[in-house]
């Protein structure tokens, strides 16, 4: 994009949202040049996403911004000959003489906690741009040595949020305004693709989405007769719009993962691109949906810890322990140890639940829309800054933990949708009469001391094991990924050839492909990580072909 003539270049990705500013939800050139030129003031009263850069030729002056939460990703590197940014990693190591080196650091993240803190990339000196960024670089005039002519300032952070509780009922009604109005500025008109779960995030965003007249196709994904499924089914077919069930199997699993890892730079574990399977569907119908994503850590309290307040601000560490993932590379201590600079970095908020949202939600809420980024222009529904700031500032932690709060506000707004449907985490509607409960337990005891008869006798009763199969306690996941990593197909075709990984992990990445995995979630993480660094290194070298079944 190009600003005036002779003027300014400027560069955008991304929307606005916010009433209070005047910039509009498709900015022109000149009003990136506007949010360019302010000290800050205009970017603190825009919700939105987006990553913008504008160069003054004539000024030699270049200026680099992005969204409060760091939803849109900026990578930036610096050499001693130039300063290069780009919204790709890949794009920068394209300009490099040759690949940097691996950075230890986010090594050891990546497998504690399957994404990198802060601003970490996997490469030494390539580095992903602050939430709530505003860097401009004066090439004229004389530089501070110290700053190399940049001037870089955070114009925003949790801080600001300041905790005021206020009656929690008074709360769920100016949420539900809130969210209505955060829905219909990031809906679009015509049909929109909605992935559609077992879980309650998604199923609050086609209920207010039919509220609004929306057009919607449901899409769920998973095993054949998940909890998934079932309750996807129920919520589509009690709001009146289509629904359409891709399965996740041995076969296709890993298709478009591959594409996936590239698309995202590698930076997540792919175990959680489960999305690309819905990824042809979506394009299909249009190319333009919102998303569910970062619900769960600040709305839904999921996360809230039982520590006393203020634990967290003395030992961030405490957070991190959460979300860490038992492997035999490196130890908790020396995965802790080493991020504790990046975890001081973002110790602010009135919750620990601003430093989750910092690290794990925003990697996930970049990534999860780099997955789709060439099929569908996916928008995170809950990333709203007048959303959260209501949430964090009027409840207390206390209010939010697990879904108090949510489930209340879910219950009085769409009571069809929440309160007898289940929930995939527990099997349990969220207010279900009495008797329903009490059928409910009666049939899962049931089904339980049924399966244990069947399984008992299927050794000596022909036919048996049929029962004993049907009868199987219903398992919660969306996907059996034991079954799927240990048909080997993936990995066998990785072990033709010498592995890249193992050159970082001590010979150890070949012994981690050649063990089947039981159903345990550390052991799959770990194995889907291995799959994730050697099929990126790979990648971005050009050592082998794409594996493919």
């Amino acid at each position: 994009m190009q600003g005036e003539q002779d003027g300014p270049l400027v560069w955008f990705d991304g929307e606005v949202y916010q009433a209070r500013s005047a910039i509009p939800k498709d900015p022109g050139p000149g009003d990136i040049i506007a949010l360019a030129r302010d000290g800050g003031d205009e970017l603190r009263e825009v919700d939105g996403l987006f990553s913008l850069a504008c160069y003054d030729p004539g000024a030699c002056e270049l200026v680099l911004a992005n969204d409060r939460f760091g939803f849109r990703p900026l990578y930036v590197t610096e050499t001693k000959d130039f300063f290069a940014y780009a919204a790709e990693v890949k794009a920068l190591l394209a300009v490099l003489d040759k690949l940097p080196a691996i950075d230890e650091v986010s090594l050891r993240q990546f497998f504690g906690f399957e994404h990198m803190l802060g601003e970490r990339t996997w490469w030494q000196g390539i580095e992903l741009l602050p939430p709530a960024s505003l860097w401009r670089f004066c090439g004229k005039g004389e530089q501070d040595s110290s700053s190399n002519g940049w001037t870089k300032r955070r114009y925003w952070s949790f801080e600001e949020i300041k905790r005021d509780p206020r009656p929690v009922d008074d709360v769920i009604e100016e949420f539900g305004r809130v969210w209505s109005e955060t829905v219909e500025r990031r809906a679009r008109p015509g049909t929109m693709p909605l992935l559609l779960s077992g879980g309650i995030d998604s199923r609050c965003l086609l209920a207010e989405l039919r509220e609004q007249g929306a057009d919607v196709v449901a899409i769920t994904f998973g095993a054949r007769g998940c909890e998934d499924m079932r309750i996807a089914a129920r919520c589509a077919g009690l709001a009146g719009v289509p629904h359409r069930c891709l399965e996740l199997t041995e076969k296709n699993w890993w298709e478009g993962r591959e594409e996936s890892i590239w698309q995202t730079d590698g930076l997540v574990n792919a175990l959680h691109h489960h999305v690309v399977i819905a990824r042809n569907e979506m394009h299909a119908i249009r190319l333009h949906s919102l998303k569910s994503i970062s619900a769960d850590v600040i709305i839904q309290g999921r996360n809230v810890s039982s520590e006393p307040e203020g634990t967290w601000r003395r030992n961030p560490g405490s957070v991190l322990l959460s979300k860490y993932v038992e492997n035999p590379f490196f130890s908790r201590e020396e995965v802790l140890s080493a991020s504790a600079p990046d975890a001081q970095r973002y110790v602010e908020g009135p919750s620990p639940d601003c430093f989750g949202f910092s690290h794990r939600s925003r990697r996930f809420s970049i990534y999860g829309g780099l997955v789709l980024a060439s099929y569908c222009y996916v928008i995170p529904a809950y990333g709203s800054f007048p959303l959260l700031s209501l949430v964090l500032g009027s409840l207390r932690d206390e209010d939010r933990r697990e879904n108090r709060f949510f489930g209340r506000f879910l219950v009085r707004r769409y009571p069809r949708f929440f309160r007898s449907i289940p929930y995939q985490r527990t099997g349990r509607g969220l207010l279900e009469p009495l008797p329903l409960r009490v059928w409910r337990n009666f049939a899962e005891e049931g089904r339980r001391r049924l399966h244990d008869l069947a399984a008992s006798c299927s050794a000596s009763v022909p036919g048996m094991w049929r029962l004993a199969r049907s009868t199987k306690p219903i398992d919660r996941g969306f996907a059996d990924y034991a079954v799927f990593l240990n048909t080997g197909a993936v990995q066998r075709k990785l072990l033709e050839r010498p592995l890249l990984a193992d050159d970082l992990l001590q010979g150890a990445a070949r012994a981690i492909l050649q063990t089947p995995v039981k159903n345990h979630s550390h052991e799959l993480r770990v194995l889907s990580s291995v799959l994730t660094l050697e099929t990126y290194l790979r990648q971005v070298t050009g050592f082998a072909q794409p594996v493919s079944f």
